[in-house]
């Protein structure tokens, strides 16, 4: 692990997955890295806090969700979004390769079982976009 890698960021990321384990799973990885994680199981809970946070935060979001999947939840958020959000698309399925394709905020997408080396980049990059990224 790098030394950015332990550093503490000041950006939230909000994990998305209706599987308890990966939840899991990934807060404890992320926080280990120094990360401030948030979890949530479908997109309605998910909705929610992000109404909530005020600030930046990076989405690590699974596509398939019950009830409103990953994608729609995408096309549902408002323009305004694109200053403070950015996501990581995570999926078992081959398809998350080429999933919102040219939707703006996807800053990268990952096949399950997650690397998570390759998930800091793409929080690294989402941060930098963002302008949050450590000094």
């Amino acid at each position: 692990m790098s030394q950015d890698e332990a550093e503490p960021q000041f950006s939230v990321l909000l994990v998305v997955d209706d599987d308890a384990f990966t939840r899991t799973f990934l807060r404890e990885q992320l926080e280990a890295r120094g990360q401030v994680v948030l979890t949530a199981r479908d997109a309605e809970e998910a909705a929610t806090l992000l109404r909530q946070v005020d600030e930046p935060v990076v989405v690590v979001l699974d596509l398939m969700l019950p009830g409103r999947n990953g994608v729609e939840l995408l096309a549902e958020l408002h323009p305004r979004s694109s200053a403070y959000l950015r996501f990581v698309l995570v999926s078992a399925s081959a398809r998350v390769e080429h999933a919102a394709e040219d939707h703006p905020l996807v800053v990268g997408r990952l096949g399950k079982p997650i690397d998570i080396p390759q998930l800091m980049q793409h929080v690294n990059v989402a941060r930098s976009q963002l302008g949050t990224a450590a000094a």
